[in-house]
């Protein structure tokens, strides 16, 4: 293993287990780019929460979901800038709290 290129990864890439939210997610723009990014989803991807539950499920990018724990950098700021209204509501898609479907994705906040 090579040292520097776990810790270039660490800060601007995901891991095997972890898909790693960048600090500086202040609007829900934002956040829909951090899963694109993180998932490596096509331009298709329709940016809006339906969208973002559908896609936990798995098969619409290059990364599949299942089975990550997602880290969210700067949790705190971007809960402020969000709103607690959406915050909760992407907490709630994560934890598959109304059974959609998908697993219960472990989010930590950072």
């Amino acid at each position: 293993n090579n040292n520097n290129n776990n810790n270039m990864a660490a800060t601007s890439t995901s891991s095997d287990t972890e898909l790693i939210f960048e600090e500086g997610v202040r609007t829900m723009d934002d956040f829909y780019k951090e899963m694109i990014r993180l998932l490596k989803l096509e331009d298709w991807f329709g940016k809006n929460l339906d969208a973002f539950n559908d896609v936990l499920r798995g098969g619409c990018g290059e990364v599949d979901p299942k089975g990550k724990k997602f880290v969210w950098k700067g949790s705190t700021a971007a809960k402020a800038s969000i709103g607690t209204g959406k915050w909760d509501t992407i907490m709630e898609i994560f934890h598959d709290d109304d059974n959609s479907g998908h697993e219960n994705f472990v989010v930590a906040l950072q």
